[in-house]
């Protein structure tokens, strides 16, 4: 690729400015206000539970019996998250691709569709993804369900923005590329020079990189093997865009933790909806790492507190010690390495019948809950009761 048009810098930067501030102030705006979530279901028996339970769960629901009642109220101002369609109303093919169409010609990335059905075979399913559905859920609607899959796909335009930066020496594929993902509500930051690419990166990082193949000075796959040497960067996601002829090299950007290559000119609607399912996915997936992190540390505390205030032994199934606390070492005066590999009997202080141990073993074998007290003999012969 040749290198940029100078001429071009001031005229770019201002359009991409502009671009910037109307995007980012129509997103706040959007998210400032409820998601909203169309509800298209001609039973009323089965509507107005899901729409209520909706409501209580923070969401505006519009319900529409039919596709007549949504033509004749149209999209309004509101931009729904989702659609909840009801495969057996008349004309459900025609309602989304009615919606999509409207969508597209007010130059927005439309919502989720989610179709339902009281069947449940694959024909059915095929049929609902053919016709344009990203998630299909049975009837009749189980609400937590509901709500789990809303919490997934609702968030259209999300809490804090999408971040993207764009790295490409040809300025008008920067401009046609910022304007894209500007309209759909993202924060663009955008750089024609890749060496400049890593300091851009250390200021803040994005969500996801957008990296054209050819560049002078420093490739988009140099680049992102660059960035593979670092540890912070490797989970960043790298999206490569490219030329019709570059299918070695597309393996290659592919092999360096990209997800998609694009080839010019790029789909602005594929462009969006490739970045959007790959930033909110990376999001998801640090949402479910963090939440990870946080039930890992709770059971640590609690591991801790327990360690503290009782004595632990774990057994396998054939009674063999596995674990012990440092506070049943501490009470039975033996070490952790006497104990571990061995079964109870190591302690046992005689004191009880045999059925005793046999019934207690029985109850814990089966599943069950046992409780009661145990005599035992320390390591120096004394006896002590749990």
């Amino acid at each position: 690729m040749s290198g940029p048009n100078q001429s071009l810098k001031p005229m770019l930067t201002d359009s991409i400015d502009a671009m910037k501030r109307v995007g980012l102030a129509r997103r706040h705006a959007e998210s400032a206000s409820v998601p909203v979530i169309y509800l298209i279901e001609a039973d009323a028996a089965q509507a107005l539970p899901v729409r209520d339970l909706l409501v209580s769960n923070g969401y505006q629901v519009e319900w529409f019996d039919s596709l007549a009642a949504l033509r004749e109220v149209g999209l309004r101002d509101a931009v729904p998250a989702v659609l909840i369609i009801d495969m057996g109303i008349a004309e459900c093919d025609a309602v989304v691709a009615h919606l999509t169409m409207e969508f597209k010609a007010r130059g927005l990335y439309g919502p989720t569709i989610i179709l339902t059905s009281a069947r449940d075979d694959i024909e059915a399913q095929l049929s609902a993804y053919r016709a344009g559905a990203s998630r299909y859920l049975t009837k009749p609607l189980e609400g937590e369900r509901l709500l789990r899959v809303l919490r997934e796909e609702a968030p259209r335009i999300p809490t804090e923005p999408y971040r993207v930066l764009l790295v490409d020496d040809d300025l008008q594929q920067l401009e046609i590329q910022a304007a894209a993902l500007i309209e759909a509500g993202m924060q663009i930051r955008t750089e024609s020079d890749p060496i400049k690419a890593l300091a851009a990166l250390q200021q803040r990082m994005p969500d996801v990189l957008l990296l054209d193949m050819h560049m002078p000075h420093c490739s988009g796959p140099e680049l992102a093997a660059i960035l593979r040497d670092h540890e912070v960067y490797r989970q960043l996601p790298i999206l490569f865009i490219a030329t019709a002829t570059d299918s070695i090299e597309q393996l290659i950007a592919l092999d360096l933790n990209g997800g998609d290559v694009f080839i010019k000119p790029i789909e602005p609607v594929r462009l969006v909806a490739a970045v959007h399912s790959r930033v909110r996915r990376m999001r998801q997936q640090n949402e479910m790492l963090e939440s990870l992190r946080t039930i890992i540390y709770e059971r640590e505390r609690e591991h801790l507190a327990l360690n503290q205030h009782a004595i632990v032994s774990i057994a396998d199934a054939r009674g063999k010690i596995t674990y012990i606390n440092d506070r049943f070492c501490a009470v039975s005066g033996y070490s952790h390495a006497e104990l571990l590999g061995k079964d109870h009997r190591i302690i046992n202080s005689g004191e009880h019948p045999a059925g005793f141990f046999s019934e207690m073993w029985r109850s814990i074998g089966s599943g069950k809950i046992w409780r009661g007290e145990i005599c035992n003999r320390r390591k120096d012969g004394s006896l002590y009761w749990v």
